[in-house]
């Protein structure tokens, strides 16, 4: 029933400016599933059309391998799912219930009509979004690997999160770069005059050439839909490499991949760019 839902229903910022006679009617709209320990909520690799809210009992969250890999735990009030919901994308972590759990699904659907009537849902949304795309930047980039706790915190704020709309020209061959980018989420092509074109996917990082070495952009990266990116100003960067070593080194290797992937193209080599960015 809504109403004994609607009481047990812990404390969830997702839900924090929604009025009990608003959280009624979206509790009648919802699915209320059960999982017993162990079982499997989202799958990896699956796609996502509805994000949920966890009411009682805790989950796990696993980086699929091999190995697989531990990267969190959910409480009651938490919520998850919401990156693939906003970005369309398959699912980028499993969720399995680390107890009985129950939970509410919300999907696509009701999702857009929520945020239609109470805006405030979605910048709860997306602050969750952003943070949680930093998190899984940090534990899975070899840029963050030699950090640890705060250093690893101070590094991730000294990028700004920003929201980029499909066909967005992010560097231009021939042109200075204004910063070093990491892309999030969705993907852009960079492409070379007269050379390869190269699909870029999250967590790949761009601009790291041009800002070491001073010269122009050697690719113009354009948006192949709407993305989300980490990008470092060029003054931010500059000073960034001088006070962390480790950044330097890991961008100058990046940097030392990609010049050796081009020398192998122009000598016709068989060396396969697909995932090396061309900038």
């Amino acid at each position: 029933p809504a109403e004994e839902l609607l009481d047990s229903l812990p404390p969830t910022p997702l839900f924090s400016s929604l009025d009990r006679a608003a959280l009624r009617l979206l509790i009648e709209t919802v699915e209320v599933l059960h999982f017993a320990p162990g079982e499997r909520i989202l799958r990896q690799g699956a796609s996502g059309n509805a994000l949920y809210v966890l009411v009682e009992g805790s989950v796990t969250v696993w980086r699929e391998g091999p190995p697989r890999v531990e990267i969190g735990r959910l409480e009651e009030g938490a919520f998850f799912g919401e990156i693939a919901l906003l970005t369309k994308r398959v699912r980028s972590a499993t969720v399995e219930a680390l107890e009985e759990c129950t939970v509410l699904e919300v999907s696509r659907e009701v999702m857009g009509r929520l945020i239609e009537e109470h805006p405030a849902v979605l910048r709860v949304l997306l602050r969750f979004f952003r943070e949680r795309l930093i998190d899984t930047l940090v534990d899975t980039h070899e840029l963050f690997a030699p950090f640890a706790g705060p250093d690893r915190e101070s590094l991730a704020r000294r990028f700004s999160f920003i929201e980029v709309a499909k066909s967005t020209v992010l560097s231009v061959q021939g042109e200075p770069m204004d910063g070093l980018y990491v892309l999030l989420s969705g993907q852009a092509i960079a492409h070379r005059e007269g050379g390869a074109t190269t699909l870029l996917g999250p967590g790949d990082l761009f601009g790291e050439t041009s800002l070491l070495t001073e010269e122009h952009a050697v690719a113009t990266i354009t948006t192949d839909e709407k993305c989300w990116c980490l990008r470092m100003p060029k003054g931010v960067f500059r000073e960034t490499i001088m006070t962390h070593p480790h950044v330097l080194a890991v961008l100058a290797d990046v940097s030392a991949q990609r010049r050796a992937a081009r020398r192998a193209q122009l000598a016709g080599g068989s060396l396969d760019e697909s995932r090396i960015p061309l900038l």
